[in-house]
């Protein structure tokens, strides 16, 4: 199915730009795209300063900044505007642990028949 290139991009560019602001210097960003004909993935993990569970649906609403933000350049806007935007695609966005409680991974999906 076709993807809406425009909202596909503001997903990619937030997630990507919000890794680098919180990723530590040394630390790790990967980047996964697929797809086949059921499911479009896009994953987008880090091993930065992670989000405890209890605070995972609040760093989508607008202006939120978590404890690790206070001293990150940023309006709080980065991550509101994937939800839209994943909305917009007809998909869903959701934060997942990586490891050990440190880190996370956002992942956006679709259904590939949107």
């Amino acid at each position: 199915a076709d993807v809406d290139r425009t909202a596909f991009e503001s997903v990619l560019n937030n997630l990507v730009d919000n890794a680098l602001r919180y990723v530590p210097r040394g630390g790790r960003i990967a980047v996964t795209l697929a797809g086949d004909a059921k499911t479009l993935t896009l994953r987008v993990a880090d091993d930065g300063p992670g989000i405890p569970p209890l605070q995972r649906e609040a760093v989508f609403e607008r202006f939120w900044r978590g404890a690790a933000g206070r001293d990150i350049s940023g309006t709080g806007l980065g991550l509101a505007i994937v939800r839209r935007a994943a909305l917009r695609l007809g998909g869903s966005i959701r934060l997942e642990d990586v490891r050990d409680g440190r880190g996370g991974a956002f992942v956006f999906e679709r259904d590939g028949r949107a």
